[in-house]
């Protein structure tokens, strides 16, 4: 359940039925307030990087594969000589707005490197959802596709 989903049933439920105030009030201030911490530039996340004993590709295919798995979805690519850049939105859940995925994955020798960094704008907290998303993506990374 994603937060919007979350304050809909509790406006329904809650706001309508108990207090018979009208639909979408708790969405509404939930919006304005963050939309204005957005704006003071209040967010918080985690960046990591690790290095992979497998080459470039093959992790690459790896990380591609668990987006699609957790419905993050990639919104970019940039390519370089030895490395690339994706750009990702994290879905919304139960604790957290949508956020901001990026990934780098590079050539070193014959280890490939990821730096990744998941942020949650207009929040002070995730509940640790930034280092449960990259926990899961370098995992993912290291295990492979298992077909």
């Amino acid at each position: 359940m994603s937060a919007e989903e979350f304050l809909e049933h509790y406006d329904t439920v809650v706001m309508g039925g108990v207090f018979g105030l009208p639909g979408g009030i708790s969405s509404l201030g939930a919006d304005l307030g963050h939309a204005l911490a957005a704006r003071l530039h209040i967010k918080t996340g985690k960046e990591r990087e690790v290095t992979i004993q497998r080459p470039c590709g093959k992790v690459l295919v790896a990380i591609l594969s668990h987006l699609v798995r957790e419905n993050i979805e990639l919104d970019s690519t940039e390519q370089f000589s030895e490395a690339c850049l994706l750009t990702c939105t994290i879905p919304s859940s139960i604790s957290t707005y949508k956020g901001d995925l990026k990934i780098g994955v590079g050539r070193r020798g014959s280890s490939t490197v990821v730096v990744a960094s998941a942020t949650f704008s207009g929040q002070m907290f995730d509940w640790g959802r930034a280092n449960r998303i990259l926990n899961d993506l370098f995992q993912a990374a290291r295990n492979g596709v298992r077909i």
